[in-house]
């Protein structure tokens, strides 16, 4: 992201770049507006560092423009990311190490004010903080979008050496498919509660594991070397919510609703006695229904208690079901996807609403016309959004191998 050129040079106000290879899909191109723009380029690895090196006066050709920034000596924050790192900025198909660099001049670094209009084949919009978030991510969405943080470079440097690509969990096993340029000496675990076990890698491939009792709770998968891992996955029942983790198993509907309600309420599970009725009640549900699609899903427990207690509802199965639906289309916008079962459990009528996660899309509860309300979970409890959670939100739709401001080539 580029400023307005002064005597050729711009100031850079913002860049993404990702050292690897070439992503599908990567291409080079500018978005020009009145006060900055929006470019993509690929360089070579030695030249992009010899532009990254504190009080360099080397400069990078953009365009008819040549990018000038200085960087803080030695002042940089850094950390390690699995392939395919949920909640993250940008979503890699392979393990990474990110690295955080501000630049000296970033108290002069403003966001643009007012509408976007781009020049000739650039796109236009209400704000920078969505055009931004095109370009960087390739998601159009405007709702929620917040300005980034300027007068930052952030680095991603992929590492091919060894990744976790595919995981399935079956009823008695569970597959998992490596990759990696250099896997020999590499180790792949599975360590869960109740079930532990590894094998030694020395090539890429598929491996299985049995699974003599299902898969555990609280289960990570493991590609390790030594001390130092190169991937994991954190795995659970509900892998379809996981990134490339496929679930197969037979399904029986009551024991998992037991199994549901036994376990006790979390961060994807709430337990409410009886479908709503007044205002307050609505809310009270919905807000919940909002945040489990605005995140990563979850589920709703209709006629069970807070403390499990089977208590069931007082309508009748088909009735409950088609109100439930009912409320779910009037009152947020858009409407989640959802699924909902009707089932009896020990004589009781109980109602289960599995709420998907929206995939970078916002819902908001509409109680009142024109005042969409917008929630998060946080640690298993629902909170009003801020605009960095909806931003965060809208991020999640934008493809893994989006576009790239700056691509370094090895």
């Amino acid at each position: 992201m580029l400023g307005r050129p002064v005597d050729g040079v711009a100031p850079l106000l913002h860049a993404l770049v990702v050292v690897g290879p070439r992503p599908e899909g990567w291409m080079e191109r500018t978005w020009a507006y009145g006060e900055c723009s929006f470019t993509s380029i690929a360089a070579s690895t030695a030249r992009l560092a010899s532009v990254l090196v504190p009080e360099s006066d080397a400069a990078l050709n953009v365009g008819s423009a040549r990018v000038g920034l200085e960087l803080t000596n030695g002042n940089f924050n850094w950390v390690r990311k699995p392939s395919l790192a949920l909640y993250d900025e940008l979503t890699l198909p392979w393990p990474s190490v990110a690295y955080t660099i501000n630049m000296t001049n970033q108290g002069s670094a403003f966001p643009q004010n007012g509408y976007l209009v781009g020049e000739g084949d650039a796109p236009s919009f209400p704000t920078f903080g969505a055009a931004y978030n095109a370009f960087y991510h390739g998601n159009f969405v405007v709702s929620g979008t917040s300005n980034p943080q300027l007068g930052q470079v952030s680095m991603r440097f992929v590492d091919g050496r060894a990744r976790i690509g595919r995981v399935r969990i079956r009823p008695t096993s569970l597959e998992v498919w490596v990759g990696g340029r250099t896997l020999r000496g590499t180790r792949l675990e599975l360590n869960g509660a109740e079930y532990r076990t590894s094998v030694d890698l020395d090539k890429a491939g598929r491996f299985a594991f049995p699974l003599p009792a299902g898969l555990p709770s609280d289960a990570w998968l493991w590609l390790k070397e030594g001390t130092d891992w190169r991937d994991f996955r954190a795995l659970s029942w509900e892998g379809s919510r996981i990134p490339n983790v496929e679930t197969e198993l037979p399904r029986d509907p009551i024991a998992e609703l037991s199994l549901l309600a036994a376990q006790g309420e979390g961060p994807h599970l709430e337990y409410k006695e009886k479908l709503p009725d007044g205002r307050d009640e609505k809310r009270h549900v919905f807000k919940t229904v909002v945040a489990f699609a605005n995140g990563d899903g979850g589920t709703l427990l209709f006629g069970i208690g807070d403390g499990g207690e089977r208590r069931g509802i007082k309508d009748k199965l088909p009735e409950g079901r088609r109100r439930l639906n009912d409320l779910l289309r009037d009152i947020i916008d858009p409407s989640p996807q959802v699924r909902i079962e009707a089932h009896r459990l020990d004589g009781k009528n109980i109602l289960v609403l599995e709420v998907l996660s929206s995939g970078g899309v916002l819902h908001a509860l509409t109680l009142d016309q024109n005042k969409p309300e917008y929630y998060v979970r946080r640690d298993g409890t629902t909170f009003y959004a801020r605009p960095d959670e909806l931003a965060a939100v809208v991020r999640r739709g934008s493809p893994p191998s989006g576009s790239l401001p700056w691509f370094a080539q090895q």
